[in-house]
Parts: structure tokens; sequence; C-alpha cells
């Protein structure tokens, strides 16, 4: 969920100072906390706040800074279907 207020899709690219949070009944699930707990500090981009379960995108990173192997061509390859 972001902090705006237009209700938009789970899909969508997020900018530079734009807030997300997960949604209030997922914050119990074990496996979000564990996500959490095993994610900490992953990436210097995005500040978290664990306590209110939000995040802040404080840049965008360059694709180096992605620390996951992503095909890009597949996925672009699944949207497309």
């Amino acid at each position: 969920r972001t902090h705006d207020p237009l209700s938009v899709p789970p899909h969508y690219t997020i900018k530079p100072g734009q807030k997300v949070s997960i949604i209030e009944r997922s914050r119990t699930h074990r496996q979000v906390l564990e996500a959490i707990e095993q994610f900490k500090d992953l990436v210097n981009y995005v500040a978290r706040d664990e306590k209110e379960f939000t995040g802040t995108l404080l840049s965008m990173p360059a694709r180096k800074d992605i620390p996951v192997q992503v095909e890009e061509r597949h996925i672009v390859e699944f949207l497309s279907h």
C-alpha cells in the first residue's frame, strides 16, 4: 500500500520519496516477519521503519545495485502474455 490518495495496483513503479507499507492484516504473518528479518539492511536506497512496517524509496537504484539475479527478457516475455 502506498501513502497516496489514489488506489493503485500492486505492480507499479514508485518514485523517490514515496512510502510503501505492509497492510495491517499481513503484519503478523510468519512469512512477512521472516522476510523482514532476513532482508534487514539489504539495500541502501530504501529507508525502513520496522515498527511501522513502512519503507521509503530514497533514490532509484542502478541495475548493478539491485541484489537479485534477474533475466529482464524473461520478465518482459512473461508480462507480454
